[in-house]
Parts: C-alpha cells; structure tokens; sequence
C-alpha cells in the first residue's frame, strides 16, 4: 500500500473530519507539534470555507500544503 493509499484510509475512518485531518498531518509531517497541527487544521478548515474540498486527494493536499507552510519549507523543499 502506498503512502497516499494510507492517508486516504485515515481520512475515511468514521471520525470528525478535524481528528482524521490532524492523523493525516502527523503522519506526513511527525516532527509536527500539538500547536501545528492545530494550526495546520485551522488553515485547512478556513480554505475549504471559501473552496471546498473536491475528494481525500485534496485534502491531503492542503493538509500537506499547510503542515510545510507551518514547518517552514518552500514550495521547492518537500519534507516528506
């Protein structure tokens, strides 16, 4: 099973969104603390206001987008 496979296993548990999404940042991003990961959500939550989500591959996505952004990596560095 690949990776992205695995994300969208988590996201499909039959838990809030807010609780599958912060699984699926930390086992992207572990070196994450309890404040990024709340902050990674919170980023996520305010996106998918204006432009929701269109399936688990998007929102692994931002998820990953967010938890660089946190971590500090640029668009060019990839920490996972």
């Amino acid at each position: 099973m690949n990776e992205e496979n695995k994300l969208i296993e988590i996201l499909d548990k039959d838990e809030s969104l807010r609780g599958r999404m912060s699984q699926v940042a930390l086992a992207m991003r572990p070196q994450l603390n309890g404040k990024q990961v709340t902050e990674v959500i919170q980023r996520c939550e305010d996106e998918f206001e204006e432009h929701e989500p269109d399936g688990s591959e998007d929102i692994i996505m931002r998820v990953e987008f967010h938890a660089d952004d946190v971590l500090g990596h640029g668009d060019e560095e990839y920490a996972y």
